[in-house]
């Protein structure tokens, strides 16, 4: 979550540097959505980044988590993280099935509307 919230920042002072040349703001990440050691709290960076207007996109890489759905086990609590993150800022989550090895179908797949 700090990585989200330092690429967020420095998102944001490249576009105020800028102005006009960012028409919005998107941050794509590719994690298994645990939160390991972050210094932010999930809550407060979701408020920082609905502030911001900065859309997150998510591809979930969350097959090699423990459990299933639901949120008590890692797995449920990070794909619930990256559903939460991706809703709340106007974005969309994947969950590939399988390891795909092709970046270029998942980013299409995630970016279709």
């Amino acid at each position: 979550m700090d990585a989200v919230r330092s690429v967020g920042e420095k998102l944001n002072a490249k576009a105020a540097s800028e102005k006009g040349v960012y028409a919005g703001k998107v941050i794509i990440i590719i994690s298994d959505g645990e939160d390991r050691v972050s210094a932010v709290k999930k809550e407060q960076l979701i408020k920082e980044l609905k502030e911001s207007s900065i859309k997150v996109y998510a591809i979930g890489l969350t097959q090699e988590l423990g459990g299933g759905g639901g949120g008590r086990n890692s797995k449920g609590r990070a794909e619930t993280f990256l559903r939460n993150i991706t809703a709340e800022t106007g974005g969309r989550v994947i969950f590939p099935k399988r390891n795909a090895t092709d970046i270029e179908s998942l980013l299409n797949e995630l970016l279709a509307e």
